[in-house]
C-alpha cells in the first residue's frame, strides 16, 4: 500500500487514551502548555491544535515501529537540540527550527513548515496538513499547492499530500474537498480531541517534560537527500527580468522556478522616490498621513517590495528609533496601511531587507505601481466563485 493508504488504515479507528494524549505532550513547550488554561479561547485553540498535531505524530511513530517499510521523520522533542539551527542569511533547504519543527528555508526565511513529512523505503514520500479548526483555511489550497510543488522540487519526484482533521465539519469544507478530490491527496477524519483537552488540568502536566523516544529513534531529517538550489539567486535574476520588463511597461511572467519566491525585494527607494510616493499615496501610520514633512522624523528609509507570486505592492518601512520594520500594503490603488511589524530579533527577512542596495528612483518606482498596484487591489474584489485548481 502507499503513504495514504498506510495513515488511513492506521487513523482510521484511531482514539487516544488520555495517558497516550499526554505522552505526546512532550513536543510542546512550557508556554505551549501553559496556553491550554489560557484565558483566551483563541489561544488556547491553538495550543490544542498542536497538541492534536503532536498526538498524530506520537500515533504514527507508533505505526512505524511495526512495519519498517514506513519511516516517520522526526520533530518536536525527538529533536537533540543541537540539531536545530537558527536561521540566517544563505541558508536553503530543509531544516529543525528552534522549536523542532521542520521548515524549509530559501536564503535563511522559512517559506513552508511541514507538519509531518513521512516515506516509504526513501522512494516514495508524503507531507501532512493538520488541522483542527476551520480557521485560516482562506489562502489554504494555494498553500498546500506550494508546499507540494517545493517537497517535489526539493526531492525531485512527485509527493502525496494529506490532510488529517479532527471532525466532519471540517473535512465537509468545500476547499478541503477540492484539494483531496486530487489521485494524490487524501483526508483522514479522526476523533475530536476538544472532550480530552476539556478534562486536563495543570497538575496533570507536572513532571512531563519534552524527553526524546526512549529505544526508538524516528528518521532524521539529515537523512532526506535534496535538490541544492540557491534562493538568493534566483531571487536576483528574477528581480532583473521583473526591472527589465517593467521599464518596458509589461508585467513580468512567472517562468522557470520563480514560483518559488515568497517575495521580491525590489529595492531601497532613493529620497526623491519618497518624496513622490508621500506625495501620490496616502501611507497611513497611527491614523495619520505621512509627508515629507514628517516622515525622516519618525523613518530612515523605504523598501519596495512585493508579494508573490500575485506581485502584490509592499512598502517596508525603517523606523528612526528601533531596529524595526513597518509593513503597509495597499488598501485601495492610493492608500497604504499598516500590516505587521517586521522584528530584527525575530526574523532574518530583517536582515536582507536592511542588506537591500540596490536604489529606486522615482520613476521606476511609479511605473512599478501603476502596472502592479491596480491589478493587486483589483484582486481583493475578485468574485468568490473564482477558485485557484488544485495540482
Amino acid at each position: 500500500m502507499n503513504i495514504g493508504e498506510w495513515v488511513s488504515d492506521g487513523l482510521h479507528s484511531f482514539k487516544p487514551s488520555q495517558e497516550f494524549s499526554f505522552q505526546a505532550l512532550r513536543h510542546l513547550t512550557k508556554k505551549k502548555k501553559e496556553n491550554l488554561f489560557a484565558q483566551s479561547n483563541w489561544v488556547k485553540r491553538i495550543a490544542i491544535g498542536e497538541w492534536y498535531e503532536a498526538i498524530i505524530y506520537e500515533k504514527l511513530l507508533q505505526l512505524s515501529r511495526t512495519d519498517n517499510d514506513y519511516s516517520v521523520v522526526g520533530k518536536g522533542g525527538d529533536v537533540p537540540w543541537r540539531n536545530r539551527v537558527k536561521p540566517r542569511l544563505g541558508q536553503n533547504g530543509l531544516f529543525y527550527d528552534m522549536t523542532g519543527s521542520i521548515v524549509a528555508r530559501g536564503n535563511g526565511q522559512d517559506l513552508s513548515e511541514f507538519d509531518l513529512l513521512l516515506t516509504k523505503l526513501h522512494n516514495e514520500y508524503a507531507f501532512l496538513e493538520i488541522k483542527n479548526s476551520s480557521h485560516f483555511l482562506k489562502d489554504f489550497n494555494l498553500n498546500l499547492k506550494y508546499k507540494k510543488r517545493l517537497l517535489s522540487y526539493l526531492l525531485s519526484k512527485p509527493v502525496q499530500c494529506g490532510i488529517v482533521v479532527s471532525s466532519t465539519k471540517i473535512g465537509n469544507k468545500s476547499v478541503i474537498k477540492r484539494i483531496t478530490a486530487t489521485t494524490d491527496s487524501f483526508l483522514i477524519i479522526t476523533d475530536k480531541l476538544d472532550e480530552l483537552a476539556s478534562s486536563v488540568k495543570p497538575e496533570d502536566l507536572l513532571g512531563r517534560h519534552n524527553r526524546r523516544n526512549v529505544g526508538f529513534r524516528p528518521m532524521r531529517l539529515s537523512k532526506i537527500a535534496i535538490t541544492g538550489y540557491n534562493y538568493r539567486r534566483l531571487h536576483n535574476a528574477y528581480r532583473k527580468k521583473f526591472i527589465k520588463a517593467v521599464k518596458s511597461d509589461k508585467k513580468p511572467k512567472l517562468e522557470g522556478n520563480f514560483w518559488m519566491l515568497k517575495n521580491l525585494i525590489v529595492g531601497n527607494l532613493e529620497e526623491s522616490a519618497i518624496i513622490h510616493l508621500l506625495n501620490e499615496k496616502d501611507i497611513i501610520f497611527q491614523g495619520e498621513k505621512l509627508t515629507p514633512e514628517n516622515f525622516s522624523q519618525k523613518f530612515s528609509k523605504v523598501i519596495l517590495s512585493m508579494s508573490m507570486p500575485k506581485l502584490r505592492p509592499v512598502l517596508y518601512l525603517r523606523m528612526q528609533s528601533k531596529r524595526l520594520y513597518l509593513k503597509m500594503g495597499p488598501s485601495t490603488t492610493k492608500t497604504f496601511e499598516f500590516e505587521r511589524r517586521v522584528y530584527a530579533k525575530y526574523t532574518v527577512f530583517f536582515d536582507w531587507l536592511d542588506s537591500a542596495e540596490s536604489r529606486i528612483g522615482p520613476d521606476l518606482t511609479k511605473r512599478i505601481l501603476c502596472i502592479c498596484l491596480n491589478e493587486s487591489v483589483a484582486g481583493k474584489r475578485k468574485k468568490l466563485g473564482e477558485r485557484e485548481n488544485f495540482s
